[in-house]
């Protein structure tokens, strides 16, 4: 492959391998029909994993180097889709894939000329259902053709059935027909279900036998098992895990929902939201270009509009659209800068300007394209990582289309999670929905979320409102500036993974000549070295006879009785035993060879096949270079030797940490010859798996921010952020209220802000630790006052009764010391007790002395008890202390692989 696979996409290889193994062994024995499917959450990369599935067969072998039966030089694939835009896309991706198939004249899409006898061996062909429908030219003799593509298909089944595969692509799509469809496309539906049939069930009036191994590819596997469904065929599944797709960093981790909040709210009021948020994203990409040196994204936003009528190219206005976007943009743009991907690409005239057509599959391609009109043209078989904004005209009749295209929006651009000040906003999708209400966005939201759904996606699907800065407030531009000069803190949060693995993962990084197959033959030697140590020992021995043992029918017989004498297959025929014997060595190889695929899924990177490979050449050697079960013996050795070693593991982990430092030093040019983007992701790997506590550089919040809006959420006045009647709306439960209301008292008091829990575009961090483990928690209130020394900023968190109190208020309190003399104010540990409130302010030295004594809440609770009441002020107690669901957070912090 010519991109790395993450490891969640290498995982699913290895697994389609093996159950394609499986699947011919089985049906070669047994004449079982097998169906395997593929099942990952869209923008996972589905086709990315089964480019090196069909690479492996065809050309390469296994990933891991694993010997057995791939490639397959007898091997043909044949991709089904049932649009022929989807073909396009699949080979232009493939094309780029591949690393030595294309090159081969390995792909071909079926045309209308094709007649052959046969599918070519080792080739990869497309086609879609339309060819195949009852008038395409391609399933009639005639005019020069000899071979109809059904006698292609029996000759080809025929003769290599266990070596040619039938892909079918998005097999969720295309093949149900719903209550939605028109007439002509339940036809269309019933034709394309009736063509796939055909390679599944067969038709003996247009000649097509069953196709043996077929697979299907889809975002959800259900509608490709109803597909199967009462067919005699044996089902595989290969699932992949949706969170290790998200955490990959190939899907965005949010998706921000936005719709009319009143039925009197005006669609273009929202269409300016939706400019002035793709702003943000421009401003962001260049930000992150500039401070990471990687590639500049140049984001687009996308417009659906309603369908023509009445003689104008859509109910929209687009004349109108098209001006309220240039005006938030600053003016006149260039003239490429507006498109439209409607049904005829040819250049529309509006109101006197010309507005040029795109093709769908040529957006993401367009380096000059910002905002793009469509009608429904984008929501199949097109994607466009680069598009982060969206704003749809259409009504809520159907969530389906919608979901389709998001589902398309929620690739990362540099396939990667975005780190760094501006990761909250381009870590986001951005949806503008003002034609739809409260409860047409829950079917949104339900059709994005639900996993049984076909357009379900991983990422987090968020309702939100946006907010502007409140210009009603005299000083809301300076408090917006302090805001952002708040020291605020991130977490470097790596998952924790085994050396092992990062070892494997630095050598795929590392831009040197065949670094994995170094790095794995590394690992593989030492592993040989530790079987050698061990075998002389009774536990290996004891391990080994175990392991030696495969059943035969009723029987159980020993593996060993193979290996003592000649190879079953070279028993004389007119042995009345040879039958039994060349059944046993295939029952015998099968098992062995199954358990060794469950070694390798538990050691990883293929490190078992290649021991196994190792061992093979040893043994021959020790044999004077006769096979004699060599390839059994070897099996059977690394099974022991992972039996009968409870160690290895943990030593392999060591060996592999050795081999880390080993590298760093060895490859410290290789290392600095990368670029910026390249050299940081792989020095992160080969630091050591902690938690780094980094300050964020000072940044203004923006203009805009979104926030949720619960159902039961209450409106204030005076936030520094509201919508357009000036309000906030927000739940605060007891405490937070009366503290609020408190604060509201002081005639200093000019504005406040809601902080919230995770890390959209701005939020205050402050670290603290529980033992050597670093965490934030968020401060809940952030009141600006004016003071004798100026605008000052007040930190206010009425939490403070729970387990973890101790370790959070002396992480306030550090803070409030580290950062005195500065524009922050008071910074308070609040909580309710006995209905009164307690302040205690860690601005000052001795009350900072005191919760550093403090170890337990009970201890936190005695110093809080110990403060002055404030006159006058009540406040329930609420059933938990803890802050409730605010309607605030848009995320938790991620972890980053």
């Amino acid at each position: 492959m010519n991109i790395e696979l993450h490891e969640f996409q290498l995982k699913a290889v290895r697994k389609l391998l093996y159950e394609l193994k499986e699947a011919r062994r089985e049906f070669e024995l047994e004449g079982m029909r097998q169906a395997l499917a593929l099942s990952a959450p869209t923008g996972s990369g589905k086709t990315v994993i089964m480019s090196a599935l069909i690479e492996a067969v065809l050309d390469r072998g296994h990933p891991d180097g694993e010997a057995g039966d791939f490639p397959d030089d007898q091997a043909s694939f044949l991709w089904i889709t049932d649009q022929p835009q989807l073909n396009t896309q699949t080979i232009d991706r493939m094309r780029s894939h591949f690393d030595r198939i294309w090159f081969g004249g390995g792909i071909e899409e079926i045309k209308e000329s094709f007649d052959r006898e046969q599918l070519e061996p080792r080739k990869l062909y497309f086609i879609n259902t339309q060819k195949l429908g009852k008038n395409g030219l391609l399933v009639k003799r005639g005019d020069g053709r000899q071979h109809r593509f059904w006698d292609t298909m029996r000759n080809t089944v025929g003769d290599r059935p266990s070596s040619v595969y039938v892909v079918i692509d998005e097999a969720h799509r295309g093949m149900t027909e719903t209550q939605k469809q028109t007439r002509k496309q339940k036809n269309e539906v019933k034709e394309a279900e009736s063509i796939v049939q055909k390679f599944i069930k067969g038709d003996p009036g247009v000649g097509m036998p069953k196709v043996p191994i077929i697979f299907g590819v889809s975002a959800t596997p259900k509608r490709f098992e109803d597909l199967i469904a009462g067919i005699d065929r044996r089902a595989r599944l290969v699932r992949v895990n949706p969170k290790e797709a998200l955490q990959s960093g190939l899907l965005k981790e949010s998706i921000l929902l936005r719709h009319s909040l009143t039925p009197d709210d005006n669609e273009m009021t929202l269409l300016r939201s939706a400019a002035r948020r793709f702003l943000m994203f421009e401003k962001a990409w260049r930000a992150h270009h500039q401070r990471s040196g990687g590639p500049l994204i140049k984001p687009i936003m996308l417009v659906q509009v309603e369908d023509a009528k009445q003689g104008r190219h859509s109910a929209t206005d687009l004349a109108e659209a098209r001006g309220v976007i240039s005006k938030e943009f600053g003016g006149v743009l260039a003239p490429n800068a507006f498109a439209h991907a409607f049904e005829d690409a040819k250049t529309l005239n509006v109101n006197g300007t010309d507005l040029r057509g795109l093709a769908p599959a040529d957006i993401d391609g367009d380096a000059d394209v910002k905002v793009v009109f469509f009608k429904t043209a984008l929501n199949t078989g097109w994607d466009c990582p680069r598009a982060e904004v969206m704003m749809s005209f259409r009504a809520a009749k159907d969530p389906t289309p919608i979901t389709q295209l998001v589902g398309r929006m929620v690739r990362t651009p540099l396939r990667r999670r975005v780190e760094g000040p501006e990761r909250g906003l381009l870590n986001a999708v951005d949806l503008y929905l003002p034609k739809y209400d409260e409860k047409g966005l829950d079917e949104v939201v339900r059709s994005l979320t639900d996993e049984d759904q076909e357009t379900h996606t991983p990422s987090k699907v968020i309702p939100v409102v946006d907010l502007s800065l409140n210009r009603r407030l005299p000083e809301a531009e300076e408090c917006r500036a302090l805001l952002g000069r708040l020291p605020t803190y991130r977490l470097d949060r790596r998952r924790r993974t085994s050396e092992t693995a990062r070892f494997m993962k630095i050598a795929g990084r590392l831009q040197v000549e065949d670094a994995t197959e170094k790095a794995r033959g590394a690992l593989t030697r030492w592993l040989g070295t530790r079987l050698e140590e061990k075998r002389p020992g009774a536990p290996f021995r004891e391990a080994l006879k175990r392991q030696g043992q495969v059943e035969v029918g009723a029987r159980r017989l020993a593996v060993s009785e193979m290996l003592a004498g000649p190879r079953a297959g070279s028993a004389s025929p007119d042995s009345p035993h040879s039958d039994e014997a060349h059944e046993f060595e295939k029952v015998a190889d099968r098992d062995l060879i199954s358990r060794i695929d469950r070694a390798d899924r538990e050691l990883g990177w293929g490190l078992a096949q290649a021991l196994v490979k190792d061992r093979e050449s040893v043994i021959e050697a020790e044999n004077s270079g006769a096979d004699n079960g060599a390839y059994r013996s070897a099996m059977l050795e690394v099974l022991a030797l992972l039996k009968s070693d409870s160690d290895l593991k943990r030593d392999l982990n060591r060996r592999a940490g050795q081999l880390i430092d080993e590298w760093k030093q060895r490859h410290t040019l290789d290392i600095e010859a990368l670029s910026k983007g390249e050299r940081k992701d792989l020095e992160m790997l080969i630091s050591p798996a902690v938690e780094l506590v980094q300050r964020v550089e000072p940044t203004p919040p923006p203009e805009m921010i979104a926030r949720r809006r619960g159902k039961s959420a209450q409106r204030w006045d005076k936030h520094l952020y509201a919508e357009a009647d000036g309000g906030y709306f927000t739940y605060l439960n007891g405490w937070e209220r009366a503290v609020l209301d408190e604060e509201f008292e002081r005639p200093e008091v000019v504005a406040w802000f809601r902080n919230q829990l995770g890390a959209d575009q701005w939020r205050l961090a402050v670290p603290y630790y529980k033992g050597e483990d670093a965490h934030l928690m968020y401060p809940d209130l952030i009141v600006f006052r004016r003071s004798k020394a100026g605008l000052v900023a007040d930190i206010l968190d009425p939490h403070w009764l729970k387990d973890d109190a101790a370790a959070k208020v002396k992480g306030l309190a550090d803070y409030a010391e580290e950062h005195a003399g500065t524009s922050l104010g008071r910074v308070e540990a609040i909580a309710v007790i006995d209905k009164h409130i307690r302040r205690l302010d860690l601005s000052e030295e001795q009350n900072r002395s005191a919760v550093r004594a403090c170890n337990t809440s009970l201890e936190v609770r005695a110093c809080l008890e110990g403060m002055n009441l404030t006159p006058g002020r009540e406040a329930e107690q609420e059933p938990s202390e803890l802050r409730q669901d605010s309607g605030d957070e848009l995320e938790h912090e991620s972890v980053m692989e």
